[in-house]
């Protein structure tokens, strides 16, 4: 009986290493999962950033040509 005990212990605590790795191996893909997900939202923000840059200066280009277009006119008319 106790031999057979023995071979269960033994059976249970191979069984819990091999678990125990397998949760490692989940933790591991957890986290890398978690850094590319930052990665990501960081180029997301940065790309916002940038349309946001690029589409005030083209506003600010037509408000400026508006402007131009009236001080001229203004001028023409005096």
């Amino acid at each position: 009986y106790c031999d057979h005990m023995a071979g269960e212990v033994k059976k249970r605590e191979f069984d819990f290493k091999k678990s125990d790795q397998r949760l490692e191996h989940c933790r591991d893909k957890l986290v890398l999962a978690m850094q590319e997900r930052t990665v990501l939202e960081k180029l997301k923000e940065k790309q916002y950033s940038q349309y946001k840059l690029v589409t005030s200066r083209l506003e600010q280009k037509e408000l400026d040509d508006i402007a131009i277009g009236r001080y001229i006119r203004n001028q023409l008319q005096l």
